[in-house]
């Protein structure tokens, strides 16, 4: 089993379409090194710049569980095989 990491709709493209991945790693960094290795196309979305983990990508917004990932350790949160990670998209208009 792997830690498993919910694509919105938008990035699906990106991961094959798939609606969840799988992905191994002890932290969140590793596992979205995991997922970049396996679907390279999500490294815009999961990492900025110094190829960091970016908590607040203007496109997506990164929760562990429930609590937003600017609200934790950024890439080096400590992740656990029955935590779920979720991209929300970042919508906006006015």
């Amino acid at each position: 089993m792997g830690i498993r990491i919910m694509i919105p709709d938008f990035l699906r493209s990106a991961a094959d379409n798939n609606t969840e991945i799988l992905c191994e790693g002890t932290t969140v960094g590793e596992v979205f090194d995991d997922a970049v290795s396996k679907y390279p196309k999500l490294k815009p979305y999961l990492f900025g710049e110094n190829n960091r983990v970016n908590p607040f990508n203007p496109f997506v917004h990164i929760y562990i569980n429930d609590t937003h990932l600017g609200l934790l350790q950024g890439g080096e949160t400590e992740v656990k095989p029955d935590d779920e990670i979720l991209m929300v998209t970042v919508i906006g208009g006015g």
